[in-house]
């Protein structure tokens, strides 16, 4: 697995990740921060999208189109 986009919140990030899925991207949301922080203690942003290797450029075309508009 390889990080295709880190983010600020995780709602964002699932989001994301949804669409992804729905594309047929094995998308995951890695946070950090759900366990208390980074083994250093650091107050940011850990949330990320990991993809498999082989589907990061589908996945980064797929980001690249943007969101669908909500009806």
């Amino acid at each position: 697995m390889v990080i295709l986009k880190t983010f600020s919140t995780a709602e964002q990030a699932h989001v994301i990740r949804t669409v992804l899925s729905n594309e047929g991207i094995d998308a995951t949301v890695i946070d950090d921060n759900a366990f208390g922080g980074n083994a250093l203690g650091a107050i940011q942003s850990s949330i990320r999208i990991e993809v498999p290797e082989n589907q990061l450029d589908q996945a980064q075309e797929i980001l690249d189109r943007g969101l669908p508009e909500s009806e």
